[in-house]
């Protein structure tokens, strides 16, 4: 649709479930998950602009989700859900080769985004027993812990605006911006 909510237009037809969906940086394309009910899985596609084309860049059984596009439009982050307990985050080529996964453990990493520059992924994870947001290298390596949550709270859905880092404290606050600012304990 046109920024002011007019001229709306449709772009998948069919019965399954598309969620998340994400521009890419030069605007021709868009990444979002779906998940098709005769498959039973939740992939990672890519389509052009207008609708057209679609192209299932993963095809494996895990469940693929939440895509975010690299500021250069080279690359897709993801997260994948292999069971109920683990979701880890993985990257690949904007064509869906050179699958690698980015974090290890057993733990619940999810909902990455590259920083504006590229250099960074920050992603919720609950590594530490609570939610919290990562900082991470493109690579997986340098991971960081950003925030700190008394029990019982929880920091989650990290974004990028600006250069500024968008946290949404669950039950407290709708979204809370700002600059955040690594210290010597987190």
């Amino acid at each position: 649709m046109d920024s002011d909510g007019n001229n709306v237009i449709r772009l998948t037809n069919d019965n399954d479930r598309e969620s998340r969906p994400t521009w890419s940086p030069d605007g021709t394309r868009i990444a979002f998950s779906a998940f098709r009910f005769l498959v039973g899985n939740s992939e990672i596609y890519i389509m052009d602009a207008e609708g057209n084309n679609p192209t299932n860049l993963t095809q494996h059984e895990m469940k693929d989700l939440l895509p975010s596009w690299s500021p250069d439009g080279k690359s897709i982050v993801f997260s994948s859900r292999p069971n109920i307990s683990e979701r880890h985050i993985y990257v690949m080529t904007a064509t869906g080769k050179r699958l690698e996964r980015l974090t290890k453990g057993k733990d619940y990493n999810g909902r990455p985004a590259y920083s504006p520059d590229g250099t960074k992924i920050g992603f919720e994870s609950t590594r530490d027993g609570d939610w919290n947001i990562y900082l991470m290298d493109t690579d997986g390596g340098g991971t960081v812990k950003l925030t700190k949550t008394p029990p019982g709270t929880e920091n989650r859905f990290p974004n990028w605006l600006s250069g500024a880092f968008a946290v949404n404290p669950s039950g407290k606050l709708p979204l809370s911006w700002g600059v955040l600012k690594r210290t010597g304990n987190p």
